[in-house]
């Protein structure tokens, strides 16, 4: 039967971090984080668990800034991450810049989920 078009993990769901992974096999495949609560290592190790790497990530959604759903490592994690797209909204865009993530990294959206032209 192949892959499925769509799977998902929870990496991580509560106060001690946030963090699920969405799979598209399309063409090209995509790899979704929906939050980065836990650390990059835990992250990483959590991915691993499920057959999964973070040099497989495509795309980052941050859902908003508390330190559950975004720690504050990922700044300079993704500043390397050549291929990652970090999409949050542009009410918390200013709050991600001001973690030290590189504005090239960010794709902020508005409240239709449309990517707003950089700024």
């Amino acid at each position: 039967m192949g892959d499925p078009r769509l799977r998902f993990s929870v990496l991580g769901s509560g106060s001690g971090g946030n963090c699920t992974v969405i799979v598209l096999n399309g063409c090209p495949p995509r790899v979704i984080l929906i939050d980065l609560g836990l650390s990059p290592r835990q992250t990483r190790k959590r991915l691993q668990a499920v057959g999964l790497t973070f040099g497989e990530v495509t795309d980052v959604v941050l859902t908003h800034l508390d330190s559950d759903h975004f720690q504050s490592g990922w700044a300079t994690a993704l500043h390397h991450a050549d291929r990652v797209t970090v999409r949050v909204h542009q009410r918390h865009a200013s709050m991600l810049r001001a973690t030290g993530l590189h504005p090239a990294r960010m794709a902020p959206m508005d409240d239709d989920g449309v990517v707003l032209e950089s700024e």
